[in-house]
């Protein structure tokens, strides 16, 4: 039901954009976030994909790299591919936000590799060895 309140907030903000601007603008509108959105997938993309492909080769759950700037910048991209107002307000927010993100101190270390196994134990002595 959300979605397609949101659909319908979109067709009507383009409507207006049309009444504004004209049947050119909006067909502007709608092809330069288009292509611009396409060129972002493709470059955002590439990478992404290679880390996801590695991620789920390993069968880990790539949670983290929701988070990561090439994701950010795919999901801009996918969002600027959709014709309408209000997502490419949100895609040109991600793409605006990306370099202002604070990047992280030092690089937290890798995980290990899966064959590796880390843990910590202590040695508790029992009473009966103390005596």
């Amino acid at each position: 039901m959300l979605f397609f309140l949101f659909l319908c907030a979109e067709v009507v903000l383009l409507i207006k954009l049309g009444q504004s601007t004209g049947a050119a603008g909006v067909l502007a509108e709608v092809l330069v976030t288009g292509i611009a959105g396409y060129l972002l997938v493709r470059l955002a993309g590439r990478s992404l994909l290679r880390k996801v492909a590695l991620t789920a080769l390993l069968i880990r759950f790539p949670a983290r790299d929701l988070f990561r700037p090439q994701f950010r910048l795919f999901f801009a991209g996918l969002l600027l591919l959709i014709p309408g107002i209000a997502t490419d307000a949100i895609g040109i927010g991600l793409i605006l936000s990306h370099p202002f993100r604070r990047r992280p101190d030092s690089r937290p270390a890798e995980p290990p590799s899966p064959d590796v196994i880390d843990v910590e134990f202590r040695v508790h002595e029992s009473s009966a060895e103390r005596d």
